[in-house]
């Protein structure tokens, strides 16, 4: 009878972390397109159910409406920053801008045949218009046309790159502080760092380890475990996006679990052990 029992316990699933996850995920993507008064009224709605819960003692819902609190409070607080930024403010006014920015991932070629351009995710180190200059760390997106779309592609995460352009306000949700079109050919400033170069070696390498293989294969490899979409075909990226799975193009969490697992197993296997085993997780 006890075995019956047991058997009927591990086969009813725990479904406790289905309203924490909802309600996180829910909350941070409404709130970057919230304004801070519905902000505050949420966080002020939470914390009373937080508390009426703890009165009752219903202490899964008080998890769950913590953990919704602290996504709240954070992408509020990262809300908040961008718009206040002198970047975003520039971007209201539609201002032309000059600034320093570091490239953060590959340039990529968007847009119908005909239309394209080249687009680069960057954080600024200074923004500067009219005379003044700020320096600021906020994330932009830059855009090149024309011309200028063969001097954008050519950079390489971790390269710091002047620019200058006409900065413009993002389309809501976006969590970034503006677009800025650029107006010249983007100068680099500085080469990426050194660690930077090793990890753009390695995948420079992965892409180069995938000559022998056909070009579907050549451009899906590297975009699957490095997160390097420059040799996807655009019928391979047009069947991720119609099936749902653009996040497997990415370096996505079960990209670097898998890579951390082999690691750990591989230090473990060596003798490695206790804090250390924890040092070469956090390295890798």
């Amino acid at each position: 009878m006890s075995d019956v029992l047991v058997n009927q316990e591990l086969a009813k699933p725990d479904l406790r972390l289905i309203p924490a996850a909802a309600l996180a995920w829910g909350a941070s993507w409404w709130v970057l397109d919230a304004s801070r008064l519905i902000l505050w009224v949420l966080a002020a709605t939470l914390l009373a159910l937080g508390l009426g819960a703890a009165a009752l003692q219903r202490w899964w819902m008080v998890g769950s409406l913590v953990v919704t609190l602290v996504c709240v409070a954070v992408a509020g607080l990262r809300l908040a920053s961008m718009e206040s930024s002198p970047v975003r403010r520039l971007a209201e006014e539609s201002r032309f801008v000059k600034a320093e920015v570091v490239i953060q991932g590959d340039p990529r070629v968007v847009g119908q045949p005909g239309r394209e351009r080249v687009i680069a995710t960057a954080h600024t180190r200074w923004v500067e218009a009219g005379g003044t200059r700020w320096r600021v760390r906020q994330p932009v997106t830059l855009s090149a046309s024309g011309e200028r779309q063969e001097s954008l592609l050519q950079f390489a995460a971790g390269t710091s790159v002047e620019i200058s352009g006409m900065a413009r306000e993002p389309m809501p949700g976006r969590a970034i502080a503006a677009e800025v079109a650029l107006r010249s050919a983007p100068e680099t400033s500085r080469g990426p760092p050194w660690w930077m170069r090793q990890v753009n070696r390695v995948r420079e390498g992965l892409a180069a380890s995938m000559g022998w293989s056909t070009v579907e294969q050549a451009g899906l490899a590297p975009s699957l475990v490095v997160g390097d979409t420059s040799g996807l075909l655009d019928e391979t990226g047009d069947s991720f996006r119609a099936t749902g799975l653009t996040h497997l193009t990415a370096v996505s969490g079960t990209n670097l679990t898998l890579l951390l697992a082999t690691l750990l197993v591989v230090a473990r296997s060596c003798g490695v052990r206790g804090r250390w085993l924890h040092a070469v997780g956090l390295f890798g």
